[in-house]
C-alpha cells in the first residue's frame, strides 16, 4: 500500500531546528533560509511560538534558543519530534474533544502515511468493553490511525505488542510501568492507562488499524478522586511532571515501529518481558461472568493468559483481570 506523508509546517520545521540546536544559538539567518521566508517572518514565528507556551531567548546577533517547552500538547511540537524520528504524519491536537477513538476511526487515512489525533480533554472517552474513561487535563488521550493491508492479524499481537511497545516507551523514561493482560498500564499496582486496538476491514482484508491510548501522565490526585485507589498517574507515583508533545511523539514512533514488524515471537517476548502479576493470585471475569480464581503463570504462545490454581492449569483467551 503506497503512503505518503504531509508536507512539514514551518511551525514544526522551525521547532525541530530549535530543538536539534539544544542549548545552542540558532541563526536568524539560517532559520529564514530554512523556511524560506524573511528573518522578520522568522521574529513572527517565534512570536507565536511563545504563545503557545514555549519559552525561547532571542539575541541580536545569536539568534534563537529554546530555554523551555510547554507541558502540553502542541501540534507544531508533536510534528517536529515526529520530524526528527524520520516519520511525517498528520497531527491534529484539539483543545476538547468527545472522543480521539471516535475522530480516528471516521477518518479516511488512504493513501496516507497515518494521521495522529490528541486531546488535551475528552469528554467522552471510552475503555474496554465501551467503558467511560476518565480523561482530564494533564493526560495524554490520543488515537493514531495508520493504513494496513493485512489478510489476516491475530487480535493479541496488535492489542498486546501496541501494550508492550507503550510500556517500553515508559520505562525508557525512567517510569516503572508494567503490562497487565490485556492492555492495562500498571503503575504502583494500580492502572495509569490503557489502550484500544482497533481494526477496521473491508472485506477479509484490514484497511486501517487504530490505536487509542489514555495515559495518565501529569494527573493529580483531585482529578483520580471518582477512582481513588483503583487508578494512578505518572505525577502522583514519580513526581515527575512531563511534557506531552515528546512523550506523545515517542509512543507514536513505538506504534508505527509495530505496525511494520509484527513479529508474533517478538511481540510475544517483548510482553512477557514487562507483565504484570506473574505469580500473582487474582481474579478473573470470564464473558459469561464466571469469576474464577488463579495465579498467573504468563501468557501462552497465543497471547492467552496462563492460570493455576490448585495444580490445574488453563488458558483465558477472553476475560478481564479484576
Amino acid at each position: 500500500m503506497k503512503t505518503t506523508g504531509p508536507q512539514p509546517s514551518a511551525d514544526a520545521m522551525l521547532v525541530r531546528e530549535l530543538l536539534e540546536g539544544g542549548d545552542a544559538f540558532v541563526s536568524g539567518d539560517r532559520l529564514a533560509r530554512l523556511l524560506g521566508v524573511s528573518r522578520a517572518a522568522v521574529l513572527k514565528r517565534v512570536r507565536s511560538l511563545e504563545a503557545s507556551g514555549f519559552v525561547v531567548d532571542h539575541r541580536r546577533g545569536a539568534g534563537y534558543r529554546l530555554v523551555r517547552v510547554p507541558t502540553e500538547p502542541v501540534a507544531c511540537f508533536i510534528e517536529a519530534e515526529l520530524l526528527r524520528a524520520g516519520l511525517s504524519l498528520e497531527v491534529a491536537v484539539y483543545d476538547e474533544l468527545e472522543s480521539t477513538q471516535e475522530v480516528a476511526l471516521a477518518k479516511d487515512v488512504s493513501g496516507r502515511s497515518g494521521c495522529l489525533f490528541v486531546a488535551r480533554v475528552q469528554k467522552k472517552g471510552r475503555g474496554r468493553f465501551g467503558r467511560a474513561w476518565l480523561s482530564p487535563l494533564g493526560g495524554l488521550w490520543m488515537s493514531l490511525a495508520i493504513p494496513v493491508s493485512y489478510e489476516e492479524v491475530e487480535p493479541g499481537v496488535m492489542t498486546m505488542g501496541a501494550g508492550a511497545a507503550v510500556v517500553e516507551v515508559l520505562c525508557n523514561e525512567g517510569i516503572p510501568a508494567l503490562l497487565k493482560w490485556p492492555n492495562d498500564i500498571m503503575l504502583a499496582d494500580r492502572k495509569a492507562g490503557g489502550i484500544l486496538v482497533t481494526l477496521v476491514s473491508e472485506g477479509p482484508v484490514a484497511t486501517k488499524v487504530v490505536f487509542g491510548v489514555g495515559l495518565n501522565v501529569n494527573v493529580d490526585k483531585t482529578d483520580l478522586a471518582p477512582l481513588e485507589g483503583s487508578a494512578t498517574s505518572i505525577l502522583i507515583e514519580t513526581g515527575m511532571v512531563l511534557p506531552l508533545s515528546p512523550l506523545c511523539a515517542r509512543v507514536t514512533r513505538a506504534l508505527v515501529e509495530l505496525v511494520g514488524n509484527l513479529s508474533k515471537e517478538a511481540v510475544r517476548d517483548r510482553a512477557r518481558a514487562v507483565m504484570w502479576g506473574v505469580g500473582r493470585r487474582v481474579t478473573v471475569s470470564l464473558p459469561d461472568g464466571t469469576l474464577r480464581e488463579g495465579v498467573i503463570r504468563g501468557i501462552d504462545d497465543d497471547f492467552g493468559l496462563v492460570l493455576e490454581r490448585d495444580g490445574e492449569v488453563w488458558v483465558v483467551r477472553s476475560g478481564e483481570v479484576l
